[in-house]
């Protein structure tokens, strides 16, 4: 049984927020994990530090505290009502009271939520560094952005931060990445390197380990998946792929033509008869426009794999065009922002 994917199944009732929870609680040394300060440690290590020496010190030196605080406000100027942000998780080690180091830490559990003309690194810093001037302190500020995995969207969001303490890690497929961390403090568990770490707490890092490796994907993602992968040789949406390619390019099609073709696609080359729930539920998730994709888990608006068809004319939901190399201009794709739980969309103009 794994908790994160009961809970994020049917209606996906964990969003980034709960996972910048989560992970507050696992790097709060004051919490009751058991794990102390390893993790954070584990985190914090990737910082590089004005004077380098003081890591150990954190540490060691009972001067020092630390505070761990998830979803941080910050606003921008002192009379900003409207204009603010939230820090996914704002840790501060304190000498006496006063903050002398801040981590400022932004979360993302896919590519979807990363928008290319969004500024919100860069307001986040600007928000935090009010923060301190108010309270007239001048602590060194780090910026700490998890995204999904390596890939060019959020490497080329993350360059564009123009500030130099910034540091990129990843919840998996990366040597450094969050999943490498929980996985290597739980061999150190094993080979008693550090104080027994409590069961519950291990079966909860367990439970977020295989969560995290597949990429946040729910219990009936990953059921249906392989269900499919039994049924077809591979997933539909992957069938659907497929057979877009066989069909001109150009061509506008009617939807109710293209459904039964399908299905006789699918029968040829799997000798086995889909569902025409299962076959047009797959319609509408593959078709760019159409704002029900949201309501089937599509996370991720620049997933090519997804992105197929496209209504030329969003009036009329009966004709449908395959979408070539480039993206139709002017022309909406709908996703379920992992965020806020929401169906949002973006312009094709924008990617």
């Amino acid at each position: 049984m794994n908790i994160f994917k009961i809970l994020s199944s049917y209606d996906g009732s964990i969003n980034e927020p709960n996972i910048s929870s989560f992970l507050a609680y696992l790097l709060d040394p004051f919490e009751d994990h058991g794990l102390s300060d390893i993790l954070l440690k584990e985190i914090l290590v990737e910082a590089t530090f004005e004077n380098q020496t003081i890591f150990k010190d954190i540490f060691t030196n009972s001067k020092f505290s630390i505070l761990v605080q998830p979803e941080y406000s910050v606003k921008f100027t002192s009379d900003s009502i409207k204009k603010r942000r939230d820090i996914d998780i704002l840790i501060e080690i304190l000498d006496s009271n006063i903050p002398i180091y801040s981590f400022c830490i932004e979360i993302k559990i896919s590519d979807s939520s990363i928008l290319k003309k969004d500024n919100q690194l860069e307001e986040e810093l600007k928000g935090i560094r009010f923060h301190y001037e108010e309270d007239k302190n001048k602590p060194e500020i780090f910026f700490i952005f998890i995204t999904d995995k390596p890939s060019t969207k959020s490497q080329e969001y993350f360059s564009k931060f123009q500030y130099h303490k910034k540091i990129h890690l990843f919840w998996r497929d990366h040597e450094s990445s969050i999943v490498k961390k929980i996985q290597r403090i739980l061999q150190y568990d094993r080979d008693g390197v550090i104080d027994p770490i409590n069961e519950q707490s291990k079966y909860l890092m367990k439970s977020f380990l295989a969560f995290a490796s597949t990429g946040f994907k729910s219990k009936i993602e990953e059921k249906s998946e392989n269900n499919e992968k039994n049924n077809y040789g591979k997933p539909v949406i992957e069938l659907m792929s497929d057979f877009a390619k066989t069909l001109e390019k150009e061509k506008e099609y009617s939807l109710d033509y293209l459904r039964n073709e399908f299905s006789r696609f699918v029968n040829n080359v799997s000798k086995i008869t889909i569902l025409n729930s299962t076959r047009n539920a797959h319609f509408t998730t593959s078709i760019i426009n159409d704002r029900n994709r949201g309501h089937y888990n599509v996370k991720d608006p620049t997933d090519r794999r997804k992105n197929i068809f496209y209504y030329p004319n969003e009036d009329d939901r009966k004709v449908i065009k395959i979408i070539e190399n480039i993206y139709p201009p002017r022309t909406k794709i709908y996703f379920k922002n992992s965020e806020s739980n929401d169906i949002d969309y973006i312009m094709t103009d924008d990617l």
